[in-house]
C-alpha cells in the first residue's frame, strides 16, 4: 500500500477501504519525507469532507517550512477540486505571494495563484483584484527592464490568475505555461475589465 496508489484511486472516484483511510491518517504523523506528507494531506482532503475537525487537522500544516507541504495544504483547503474554502484564507494566502519568496515558495505560489483565480471568478473580490493587478503591473515593468525566465513564469501564473477571475474555465483551456510572450500576449480588454472592477470599489 502506498499513497500514490491511493491518490490514483481517489482521482478515479473509487472509494477507500478502512485500512487505506487509516494508512493516510498514519502518514500524516509518521511521514518519511515532505513529499510523502504532501501526498497524505492531499489524500486526506480527497477522502474527507471539510468538517471543523478535518479543517483543523490540515490547517496545522500551514506553519510548515516545506514548500511542497504548503502547496498541498493550500490545494486541500482552498481549491475547488478539494474543499473550496479560499474565501476563509485570503489574508493568509496573500502572505505567500512576495516576489522575494518566489524561489523558496515556488510550488506554494503556483497553488495560491490557481486558487485565487477560482476564488475571484466566484467572489469578484475587488480588493484582491487590486492587489494582484498592482503586483502584476509592477513586476511586469521590472521584467521588461531585466528579463528573467523564472519571474516570467511567475508573471504568467499571475496573469492567468487574473484572466481566470474574469473568464473562468475559458482561460483555463487557453493557458499554456511557458509559452506566453510578455507584454505582447496581454489582453488589454481583460486588464480594462479588472481596472473597472477596482474603480467600482472606490
Amino acid at each position: 500500500m502506498n499513497l500514490n496508489e491511493i491518490l490514483i484511486k481517489l482521482r478515479s472516484s473509487c472509494s477507500l477501504v478502512k485500512d487505506e483511510k487509516d494508512f493516510i491518517s498514519l502518514k500524516l504523523s509518521t511521514f518519511q519525507s515532505f513529499e510523502e506528507l504532501e501526498q497524505a494531506i492531499r489524500a486526506f482532503g480527497l477522502c474527507n469532507s471539510s468538517t471543523d475537525e478535518n479543517i483543523c487537522i490540515v490547517e496545522k500544516y500551514l506553519n510548515s517550512k516545506s514548500d511542497i507541504v504548503l502547496s498541498g495544504v493550500v490545494k486541500v483547503l482552498c481549491a475547488q477540486s478539494y474543499w473550496g474554502l479560499a474565501g476563509n484564507y485570503v489574508d493568509k494566502l496573500k502572505g505567500f505571494l512576495k516576489k522575494d519568496d518566489a524561489y523558496e515558495l515556488s510550488e506554494t505560489q503556483i497553488a495560491v495563484f490557481s486558487v485565487f483565480g477560482e476564488y475571484l471568478n466566484e467572489a469578484c473580490d475587488a480588493e484582491l483584484y487590486e492587489l494582484l493587478y498592482e503586483m502584476f503591473v509592477k513586476e511586469l515593468k521590472e521584467y521588461i527592464s531585466d528579463s528573467d525566465y523564472f519571474h516570467k513564469v511567475r508573471l504568467e501564473r499571475m496573469y492567468h490568475c487574473l484572466d481566470y477571475g474574469i473568464r473562468g474555465a475559458v482561460a483555463e483551456l487557453e493557458y499554456r505555461v511557458g509559452r506566453m510572450k510578455l507584454p505582447e500576449d496581454i489582453d488589454e480588454d481583460i486588464m480594462m475589465k479588472i481596472v473597472e472592477l477596482i474603480k467600482r470599489k472606490k
